[in-house]
């Protein structure tokens, strides 16, 4: 018999799952890049996308991060959200780091640190898991679908806590104000929207 007809999103994970094989080389090869000539990432900008005279609500930066948000959404089902139950220690331990021990960490360090530097190296502490984390955990050998699990659980509660902790802890280091709402509905835009219509992406048949 002919050899079933690909899909798109065959194609698609295909080309996802090669590429994110690769990371090591695009971490790298990047870290060269920027290291030697840093001015050849200026048109990765927070600057809105122009399309001839049309203004596109998202900026370049945003968009690179929401079409990898989507990729992450595209590896989930609603049975791993059912997954969390059955390794609730583990993710509850990594939960309690990621959003209590890292953020102090940056704090702390960032009291040594100018103003600019501290602020960023905060921002960096209050985030979720990434990708990086996965794939490192699979380079490595370690188990897999806890580590995607961890990142899931972070990255579902993001919306809420990366705002929050950034606003307790900027108020202590700065006295500007800032938009806990705006950053928190960016949040969801860029990275909870992304993750769910993957997922739902996931669920069409592929046929």
């Amino acid at each position: 018999p002919p050899p079933p007809k690909k899909t798109f999103f065959d194609i698609y994970f295909k080309v996802v799952e090669t590429l994110t094989l690769l990371f090591p080389v695009w971490t790298v090869l990047l870290q060269g890049i920027a290291f030697c000539r840093p001015d050849a990432f200026n048109w990765l900008s927070a600057s809105p996308i122009k399309v001839g005279k049309r203004t596109l609500p998202v900026d370049l930066y945003s968009a690179f991060l929401m079409v990898i948000m989507f990729s992450m959404g595209t590896t989930l089902t609603f049975q791993d959200f059912e997954s969390i139950r059955s390794s609730a220690y583990p993710i509850g331990v990594a939960f309690a780091l990621q959003y209590g021990l890292t953020p102090l960490l940056g704090f702390l360090i960032g009291r040594f640190l100018s103003e600019p530097l501290a602020i960023g190296l905060m921002v960096l502490a209050c985030c979720p898991g990434s990708q990086a984390s996965n794939v490192a955990c699979f380079i490595a050998g370690c188990d897999l679908p806890v580590s995607i699990l961890m990142t899931l659980a972070s990255t579902m509660m993001s919306g809420i806590m990366t705002p929050l902790l950034l606003w307790s802890l900027l108020r202590l280091r700065s006295p500007s104000a800032f938009d806990c709402l705006g950053m928190a509905a960016k949040v969801v835009k860029v990275t909870l929207a992304p993750i769910f219509t993957g997922l739902l992406a996931n669920q069409l048949p592929s046929s």
